[in-house]
């Protein structure tokens, strides 16, 4: 079968930063196991623009576009979301029609605002919206830095609704999203089905041989226990990295210390002057398989969001035992048993505990359903029924 996907980002130089371009990435590499796959990617001005072969059933075309960069900016001067670019992808969809000479049988929209290309597609062609996030409830958070946020709600409720009512089946991240588009939107709930977002064994593979060289690298102490927090600079992170210094960090045990990982150090650096002594800050990292060498388990003390949090599948696929709450296990509700869920208040009492006793939790049994190569087999049936 050959699949057509619409993304945004240039997924191979993304992916060890971005959890969409990681998702769409891994993705599409399984699934060229099975299927011939052309990404049309629509990329920033500076990006490489020559199409490129993953491997010989899956390419990337790279497609530059100017006016996605002007409203980027316009959205960091809070004068017009970035949200309208959907509206100009529609109005300027004839860019991409030279790519559409090869016949596709199947077209998988992977980020909502590339939806104005299927105006270039035959009606009869079917869709999958591949979705993230229910963008509308990610959105919501950032649309009050702007005036007339009501409108900009209004516009993304209808955005996204158009493109569920043109898919022939909807892929969600996990069943909390899968009622939320349900309820928001009304379409029917065997529309949608769930495929969590998975982790890869050459990304999260662990050797401890390297343990003390890796902490010396990054200055983490080598004699104490080590919790792991990653995350990007987004508002549910930032609360997470509240609740870790106000409400876990002052709980722990002398020799228990928190690494914090990933572009979340920017929300830190810029909002705090001191932090705990058992917090240590390592901001964005190019190798995270050495951080996750590093640790002994992770903790993810998220409240709020949409979609799920990618580094809880990973550091669960590197082996590292997770403390988590229950809303930041979503998409993963069949691994509760394998997982340390309680509520924030009681964290730093389960981690010191944990450490007490350093009784395992996490059983690599437990994770094949959650390997990439087996959603992608999955996800190949799904999409081969709708032919």
């Amino acid at each position: 079968m050959k699949i057509l996907s619409f993304l945004n980002g240039d997924i191979q130089s993304l992916y060890g930063q971005d959890a969409a371009a990681k998702k769409n990435f891994y993705t599409y590499k399984c699934l060229s196991g099975f299927h011939d796959i052309t990404v049309l990617a629509n990329v920033p001005i500076k990006t490489r623009r020559e199409p490129f072969s993953v491997n010989e059933n899956f390419r990337i075309v790279p497609v530059c576009l100017y006016y996605p960069t002007l409203l980027f900016y316009l959205e960091k001067l809070k004068i017009l979301p970035s949200v309208f670019v959907c509206t100009l992808h529609r109005y300027f969809s004839f860019f991409i029609k030279k790519h559409l000479v090869a016949g596709y049988d199947l077209c998988v929209v992977d980020g909502f605002l590339l939806s104005g290309w299927l105006s270039q597609l035959p009606d009869k062609l079917p869709v999958v919206y591949a979705s993230h996030n229910v963008e509308y409830d990610w959105y919501i958070p950032k649309l009050r830095e702007f005036l007339a946020q009501k409108y900009f709600k209004n516009y993304i409720f209808k955005v996204e609704k158009k493109l569920i009512d043109r898919a022939a089946f909807v892929t969600a991240v996990s069943e909390h999203d899968k009622g939320r588009f349900v309820e928001l939107y009304g379409c029917e709930s065997s529309k949608i089905e769930t495929f969590p977002i998975g982790f890869s064994k050459e990304v999260t593979h662990v050797s401890h041989a390297d343990r003390t060289n890796i902490r010396g690298k990054y200055k983490i102490p080598k004699d104490n226990n080590i919790v792991l927090f990653c995350g990007s600079n987004f508002y549910s992170n930032q609360e997470g990295v509240d609740n870790i210094i106000y409400k876990i960090a002052p709980g722990l045990d002398a020799g228990n210390s928190i690494i914090i990982v990933g572009s979340i150090a920017k929300y830190i650096n810029s909002c705090y002057r001191s932090l705990p002594e058992n917090i240590h800050v390592l901001g964005f990292v190019d190798n995270i398989s050495e951080i996750y060498q590093a640790a002994d388990i992770a903790v993810n003390p998220i409240l709020t969001g949409s979609g799920t949090n990618v580094k809880t599948i990973e550091c669960l696929g590197a082996g590292l035992d997770l403390v988590s709450t229950a809303f930041g296990i979503r998409g993963y509700e069949a691994l509760r048993n394998n997982i340390l869920v309680c509520d924030v208040k009681d964290m730093a009492q389960v981690i010191n505990k944990y450490f007490l006793t350093k009784k395992r939790i996490i059983t690599s049994t437990a994770l094949i359903d959650y390997e990439w190569t087996t959603i992608a087999q999955r996800l190949s049936e799904r999409l081969i029924a709708l032919l």
